[in-house]
């Protein structure tokens, strides 16, 4: 099961709604040959990223993802939580100059790697890649 969680005050600033979130985290699944156990995504502000990323990792300030793998057996369910800061992934998004949407899909790409127990590097780049064609592929019915 995929559990989508929006926070309303960052609704404005999110690249997708939360049915497309549970679509797109389907297709980086599939893509993988991946099933989802229980993953819940929560898309929130920095000022509550930055909580956690304290609170749980010791680490100062925001980032734009965070994951938190509970089994990291995709063969079987990948199980864990995400974490995405709808603001520092709208301004990634311009600082990189890409589209909001492509943006948010590699990070949730990024971010379902990690709960699969991949680090990174050259192969979660690769991977992340892989998982964003596919994806796109399936979104648009090949």
């Amino acid at each position: 099961m995929i559990r989508i969680h929006i926070l309303p005050q960052v609704r404005a600033v999110t690249a997708f709604s939360a049915a497309e979130l549970r679509r797109m985290v389907g297709c980086i699944l599939h893509s993988l040959d991946w099933k989802a156990g229980d993953l819940e995504i929560l898309v929130t502000s920095d000022r509550e990223v930055a909580q956690k990323n304290r609170d749980l990792l010791g680490l100062p300030g925001p980032t734009n993802v965070l994951s938190f793998p509970l089994d990291m057996d995709p063969r079987t369910g990948l199980n864990g939580s995400i974490v995405l800061s709808a603001h520092a992934l709208y301004r990634e998004s311009d600082l990189y100059a890409q589209e909001p949407a492509e943006y948010w899909l590699r990070m949730l790409a990024h971010a379902v790697l990690h709960l699969g127990g991949y680090e990174h590097g050259p192969e979660m780049e690769e991977m992340t890649g892989l998982c964003i064609a596919r994806a796109l592929e399936e979104t648009r019915g090949k």
